[in-house]
């Protein structure tokens, strides 16, 4: 009987270690530039491309971003384009705002692999009865650059 009493506490004490060590994971490395696409694919071919630059100290994230889409038709390329938000583990929660377009939203950033994210809008801001403020993509699979 005192054999399997120690059996348990070990058991106990090694679970213990175990959940310890993974609360204590450090959150995921967004920082640099991430993107999909070309800006002559984009301007010529028509395909997007959207680049995000994350700059992330501690469980804070700020930045900037730019879109192009549609041969050029649809631009969202001003350099005061703003992303700022919060960092929990491994998923980015941020608010992004187009200076030129007076629109954005919110979008959620989680890693696929090293150097790989997912982009994905939760939430949108528009302007007035237009159907824009924003020319960020819904949906994209950003590499790090």
């Amino acid at each position: 009987m005192k054999r399997i009493s120690i059996i348990f506490a070990l058991a106990a004490v090694a679970v213990m270690f175990l959940c310890t060590a993974s609360s204590r994971r450090a959150p995921y490395d967004f920082n640099g530039t991430w993107s999909v696409g070309t800006a002559d694919g984009a301007r010529f071919g028509g395909e997007l491309y959207f680049y995000v630059k994350l700059k992330q100290d501690g469980d804070r994230i700020t930045g900037t971003y730019y879109s192009i889409s549609q041969k050029n038709a649809r631009r969202d390329v001003s350099s005061s384009n703003t992303v700022r938000g919060t960092v929990r583990k491994d998923l980015a929660t941020v608010e992004f705002s187009s200076s030129e377009w007076g629109g954005g939203g919110v979008a959620e950033l989680r890693p696929v692999d090293k150097n790989t994210i997912s982009w994905h809008i939760v939430s949108e801001k528009k302007v007035g009865n237009a159907d824009f403020g924003h020319w960020a993509p819904n949906r994209a699979k950003l590499t790090r650059q």
